[in-house]
């Protein structure tokens, strides 16, 4: 009898392992692109500084800088310079090899952007991407001048994306899903709270260092195959109680 109980434990031990969903969210612009494609559009066609530097310095928030920055480009500049531009857009060489990675293994992808839906389409596309679920702010076009809207924005989130990155990977995802994700700078900053396995570069790793949040650093989506298929072949991934309390918490504010 008590071998049976024994027996019957372990086998519902090894479903519950089994059964722990590994989830991929993963950030855009620097990310997936090797541009920052929201900052360079601009750069080169509008106005990016000062409004970037007031951003960062919480002298503007981040609904009023897309504004002004889109508000920023020329009259002359319309769907047909922008989307010559975008075809010029590189992703990382080894992104596509990842996706295939995730999808053999199940483990679903979900882009989460604080960029524009009018760029992020066109570029997945070019690159045979377009079945990729994405979330991202979008772009209506008045009289010629290009309107952003965000239709994600939440009043309980402050941090540097319109599009909440947050309630996003929260929404995409069961309470016991191993939640990882994958970026590169600011609006990435506040989402990681929330993740239990983190892939970092750049501004977003400097972050995570300051802040004591553990991290893979990383240069390409090469690096983050080998990194997982290494944990997973070892079994050496949990959720992080300090990921679960921030969700509750942030379930509770909303």
């Amino acid at each position: 009898m008590l071998a049976g109980i024994f027996f019957n434990s372990r086998l519902f031990l090894y479903f519950c392992i089994m059964k722990k969903q590994i989830s991929i969210f993963i950030d855009f612009d620097g990310t997936i692109s090797q541009q920052n494609v929201g900052d360079e559009i601009f750069k080169k066609f509008g106005l990016f500084e000062p409004y970037n530097s007031d951003l960062k310095n919480k002298k503007l928030n981040i609904y009023d800088y897309w504004k002004i920055l889109w508000s920023s480009l020329p009259k002359d500049f319309d769907d047909t310079v922008l989307n010559q531009y975008l075809d010029s857009i590189e992703i990382d060489p080894y992104f596509k090899d990842f996706v295939e990675y995730a999808n053999s293994n199940n483990f679903p992808i979900t882009i989460l952007s604080d960029g524009f839906d009018l760029y992020i389409k066109r570029i997945l596309n070019n690159n045979g991407l377009s079945g990729l679920k994405f979330y991202s702010n979008t772009v209506e076009k008045d009289n010629g001048s290009y309107i952003p809207i965000f239709n994600s924005a939440s009043e309980s989130c402050s941090c540097f994306s319109a599009s909440c990155k947050r309630n996003h990977l929260l929404n995409n995802s069961q309470e016991e899903d191993i939640l990882v994700y994958i970026g590169d700078g600011y609006s990435d900053f506040c989402c990681v709270r929330y993740a239990d396995i983190i892939f970092a570069k750049k501004s977003l790793a400097k972050f995570c260092n300051e802040e004591r949040i553990p991290h893979y650093p990383y240069k390409s989506f090469f690096d983050i195959k080998r990194t997982m298929k290494d944990f997973i072949a070892k079994n050496k991934y949990k959720k992080r109680n300090i990921s679960k309390m921030n969700a509750k918490r942030a379930y509770e504010w909303e």
